[in-house]
């Protein structure tokens, strides 16, 4: 996906105001440089494509099963696995408008628009991760409906509403802080990507499967592991749900304080 580098936001944060107001000023330029990179939509397109595809497809699977069968979750069921498809747009979306500016030489008069680092990162922070979660929640529901479209019998039970999309939603949070995190630490898309799509796809599933304690304990303790649990809902002995939000949110916060520390204590070309 190509990146190009972005024109000064007229909304940049001036010096001479208080944090707050600093900040909202900060946010709007944040939200103007995020949608003005072609990447974040192709991203969001790919995104929503696959959620309401994988939808779609379960609905037309469902419909032709025997009604005895109905998920107690309803609708949601399709819309959690469906989930799981939507998270991979989602991180290489953080990633991406994380590092963006970092990959174009775009960082250096961010920095000098926004000299306050510390505004800067928490409105980076706070757009990009509250975008691409919400996005992501939309996506989901969104499929959930196309399911319930398909077959009515489903329907959408409000104990369904809550414990999916609640277990969804702080799937999508934790991680995508916790790419925004490691985008600000790496400060490079491809490094950024590498390292996401390992620890989500790639050392679950291949630490987890190698027969060696030390290789499945890693496994366990990757983020991806946490994510497909409760998202997936196939938590088990190993690993929890409520196991699986405490290793989420240590690999949030870790990879955040990293990040942070990095933007707020290294020169924007190191």
């Amino acid at each position: 996906m190509s990146a190009r580098a972005v024109t000064p936001s007229t909304d940049a944060a001036p010096t001479n105001v208080g944090v707050p107001q600093a900040f909202l000023h900060t946010c709007r330029a944040e939200w103007s440089r995020l949608w003005s990179v072609r990447s974040t939509w192709w991203f969001a397109l790919a995104t929503a494509a696959a959620g309401l595809g994988i939808g779609l497809l379960l609905g037309l699977d469902a419909a032709g099963k025997p009604e005895t069968n109905l998920p107690a979750e309803g609708a949601f069921a399709g819309g959690r696995f469906a989930g799981m498809f939507v998270l991979f747009g989602l991180l290489a979306m953080a990633v991406v408008t994380t590092t963006g500016d970092h990959a174009t030489g775009g960082i250096v008069p961010t920095l000098q628009w926004t000299p306050r680092r510390g505004v800067l990162l928490a409105a980076r922070t706070t757009v990009i991760t509250a975008t691409v979660a919400l996005y992501g929640m939309l996506v989901v529901t969104a499929a959930s409906l196309l399911v319930r479209v398909i077959v009515p019998t489903f329907g959408l039970p409000a104990d369904g509403t809550f414990a999916v999309l609640g277990d969804v939603a702080y799937g999508y949070l934790t991680c995508v802080l916790m790419s925004v995190g490691l985008g600000l630490l790496l400060r490079s898309t491809p490094g950024g990507l590498v390292t996401v799509i390992a620890l989500v796809i790639v050392i679950p599933l291949i630490f987890g499967n190698l027969p060696f304690e030390p290789a499945q304990r890693i496994a366990e303790y990757a983020p991806g592991t946490s994510v497909i649990t409760l998202i997936v809902n196939e938590g088990n002995e190993v690993v929890s749900d409520d196991r699986a939000r405490l290793i989420l949110a240590v690999w949030a916060l870790g990879s955040m304080l990293l990040g942070s520390a990095r933007l707020l204590r290294s020169d924007a070309g190191q």
